[in-house]
């Protein structure tokens, strides 16, 4: 009569796992961040755009140059400590999330914000129009930071960010068509 057969556990594979698990662990812990960084060149005037920029924030369904078809802003306009509801639309829902605006610089035509405790990020970014010899550079920069696997920054950086940036700059290459007929 044979003997039962012994199954042992491999060293080597049990560390494996054990080695696996352990990474998991602390990519999920792990800060991680993600950045925005665009830019916007336009022949428009800096302070045409700035108008533009500060009618969008109010009320964007208003906007002519603000892609309401992926974001809506309501706020008091561009203003220190203003808080800026907005809500982003995906092809499967609509969230509303808040920013504080930290810092605004009337004379330079930038703003500072930061996300607030209802956003699902912890961020700050900043949105500035400056005088170029061809006209104006609308710079937006953003940094976000997120623990664990967040769908909202897959969503932000996969989905919403190209998409915004191209349309943002559509609506304002076609208001620019506008104003030089």
């Amino acid at each position: 009569m044979d003997s039962p057969k012994r199954h042992s556990v491999n060293f080597v594979t049990v560390l494996g796992l054990l080695a696996a698990a352990v990474s998991s662990f602390l990519y999920l812990k792990k800060e991680k961040k993600i950045t925005i960084d665009r830019t916007i060149e336009t022949s428009m005037e800096p302070r045409a755009l700035w108008q533009r920029l500060n009618q969008a924030f109010e009320n964007s369904a208003r906007s002519d140059i603000w892609p309401n078809e992926l974001e809506l802003i309501e706020s008091d306009g561009i203003d220190e400590a203003n808080i800026l509801y907005i809500t982003y639309k995906s092809p499967f829902s609509e969230n509303m999330f808040s920013y504080t605006i930290t810092e605004y610089d009337r004379a330079n035509l930038s703003f500072a914000f930061v996300t607030n405790e209802d956003h699902p990020l912890e961020g700050e970014g900043r949105v500035s129009v400056t005088a170029i010899p061809e006209g104006t550079r609308l710079t937006w920069y953003g940094t976000y930071s997120f623990r664990g696997i967040s769908l909202t920054a897959i969503y932000l950086k996969f989905y919403f960010e190209k998409r915004f940036f191209e349309a943002l700059e559509n609506n304002i290459r076609d208001l620019e068509a506008i104003e030089t007929d």
